[in-house]
Order: structure tokens, then C-alpha cells, then sequence
């Protein structure tokens, strides 16, 4: 099962591209549009384009995705080539979390949990073992 989720830029990040949008707006308006024409209508409207999205981006809840991540629930990780990270697959012939037979039920998810925050155990196999060893309480 795939899940796929947008990103997209925080707030200050936001607000700084549409200052310095809103500036070459400025510059293309009183200089480049004056002095070469064509060219000038053409940097003043993709610099209308880069305040707008920023400012949108600013001030709005939804804003606009930068990014799309796609998140796999298949027991792997992965991580698009180029990005900084690994893709790490679990193997399928050794189980990720082993019982101590004289291991305490708090014991055992505090083992669990441990395993899932180090990304050693998906969503899935998390809540599968977790409904297990609660049941022998």
C-alpha cells in the first residue's frame, strides 16, 4: 500500500521568497521592463509568479506542495536516489522483535516501541505485535 504526501514550504521560508519576489516585481516594473522590453515583461510576470506562490504559500492554511512523498507500507523504507538517507529492507527470514521468555509485558513494548522508532518495524507489524503482547495481560 502506497501513501503519498505533499510538502510544502514552512512559513518564514515562505515569507522571505515573497519579500524578495515582491522586489525583483519592483526592480522588473522600474528597470529591466524600461530597458529591454520583451525580455522585461517576460522576468516582471515570473517574478509576479514567484511573490504570488511565496505569499500564498505565507499566509494561506493550504498553501502549495512543493514536494510528493511516497510512503510504502510494505515493511521498507526508501528513499528517492539523489536524496540524502538510505532504503533499508527488512529481512524476511529473521523476525525483527524476539520474545524473552522472562520479559514483562511493559518490558516487551517498551522493546517494541524502541523497534519502531529506530524504523525497525513498519505501522503494520507495530500495531500487530502490540495487540499481541497485550493480550497477555
Amino acid at each position: 500500500m502506497k501513501k503519498k504526501v505533499t510538502v510544502r514550504p514552512g512559513r518564514a521560508g515562505a515569507l522571505v521568497g515573497g519579500v524578495v519576489g515582491i522586489f525583483f516585481c519592483i526592480l522588473g516594473f522600474l528597470v529591466v521592463i524600461p530597458q529591454a522590453g520583451l525580455f522585461g515583461l517576460v522576468w516582471t510576470g515570473v517574478a509576479v509568479f514567484i511573490a504570488g506562490s511565496n505569499l500564498y504559500n505565507a499566509f494561506s492554511e493550504k498553501g502549495m506542495a512543493t514536494h510528493t512523498i511516497e510512503i510504502e507500507d510494505d515493511g521498507r523504507i526508501n528513499y528517492e536516489p539523489g536524496q540524502e538517507g538510505f532504503s533499508y529492507d527488512e529481512p524476511q527470514d529473521q523476525p525483527a522483535y524476539r520474545v524473552d521468555p522472562g520479559s514483562t509485558v511493559e518490558e516487551r513494548l517498551n522493546r517494541l516501541n524502541d523497534l519502531y522508532d529506530k524504523r525497525l518495524v513498519t505501522s503494520r507489524e507495530y500495531e500487530e505485535k502490540r495487540k499481541e503482547i497485550l493480550k497477555d495481560l
